[in-house]
């Protein structure tokens, strides 16, 4: 809907009074710039981008979580889990095994709550062990006591 009052052209630097949201020299980008519309957003864009998702990571998914449409959560006295995979899972984390990322004998299907226990407890030991490692190598811990 058009304003009932001019405003400034939307073009950059241009600050034309018009009816329109683009004056008469500018009017022809309203249809160069409403291409751009059907352009996922940046955001969205870069969600996954950057961290080694993409069109091998979307077909390792789906084999894993048709593989195992249930969690494979082991809750102890030989039952599982029996809420639906949402989230595949690499057994061993990929900062581990690099090179085994996409092998199906290293993925589990999970439902989202033990997926999120089970890397929380994944990076407390990752940090713990990380911690430990970096305060003994520099000479802060010898024999299990602090000098």
């Amino acid at each position: 809907m058009s304003p009932t009052f001019a405003t400034p052209c939307r073009a950059p630097g241009c600050a034309i009074a018009s009816m329109d949201p683009y004056c008469q020299k500018h009017s022809n980008q309203r249809v160069r710039s409403s291409s751009n519309d059907n352009r996922p957003s940046r955001r969205k864009a870069l969600h996954r981008g950057g961290a080694g998702y993409g069109a091998a990571h979307n077909r390792w998914r789906k084999r894993v979580l048709v593989n195992d449409p249930i969690c494979r959560w082991d809750l102890g006295d030989g039952r599982r889990c029996l809420e639906p995979s949402v989230i595949a899972d690499h057994v061993v984390p990929v900062k581990v095994l690099p090179a085994e990322r996409f092998n199906l004998a290293n993925s589990q299907g999970l439902c989202r709550r033990h997926h999120n226990s089970k890397t929380h407890e994944e990076r407390n030991q990752i940090y713990r062990t990380t911690r430990a490692d970096c305060i003994e190598h520099r000479g802060v811990v010898k024999g299990g006591a602090i000098q």
